[in-house]
């Protein structure tokens, strides 16, 4: 029996605020100007280019803003890979490793994709089920991008636990 990593706790990648908090300034500002802009201005062009700028300014700044300000306060784990399973906290999942079939990160390293054993499917799932598994390649996808990790890290857990579950192994 190999030795059984540490439980991996990803987090939220808080290096990407460096970037997107001064972007959101700039933005709120520049819907500010352009809404100046269109309010002040005596031709059609301008009036309507003004709007048009604010408009995609309120666009951007509350999209990023928000995720830039959820990232800021959100100091807690997003996910947790241990000898139970794959919690993901941001979503509410948990799957034991006795309910996952196969589990595997995509190439690119952007999410974990599980396929879970036909008893571990709730019911009533059928063509949610294939349509699913058509879009994502699997029964769940859960995204990592936004999370700071080492790939090399999560690769070896995600070979090592399902090894070691007290239940059937399940890596493929």
């Amino acid at each position: 029996m190999t030795k059984l990593p540490a439980p991996l706790h990803l987090h939220r990648s808080r290096w990407t605020l460096v970037f997107t908090l001064p972007f959101v300034l700039m933005m709120s500002v520049g819907g500010i100007w352009a809404l100046v802009i269109a309010l002040t201005s005596d031709e059609k062009i301008w009036i309507a280019a003004g709007w048009v700028a604010a408009f995609v300014a309120v666009c951007l700044v509350g999209t990023l803003g928000k995720s830039a300000l959820e990232a800021l306060r959100d100091r807690g784990v997003a996910l947790i890979i241990d000898e139970q399973g794959v919690n993901d906290v941001r979503g509410g999942q948990v799957f034991t490793w006795g309910e996952i079939a196969h589990i595997g990160i995509v190439a690119g390293g952007s999410h974990i994709l599980l396929n879970l054993n036909a008893s571990a499917m709730p019911e009533g799932t059928g063509l949610k089920h294939v349509a699913r598994r058509l879009v994502n390649g699997a029964d769940h996808a859960i995204e990592l991008r936004g999370l700071s990790y080492s790939p090399r890290a999560l690769q070896f857990a995600l070979k090592a636990f399902p090894r070691n579950a007290a239940s059937r192994s399940t890596w493929r």
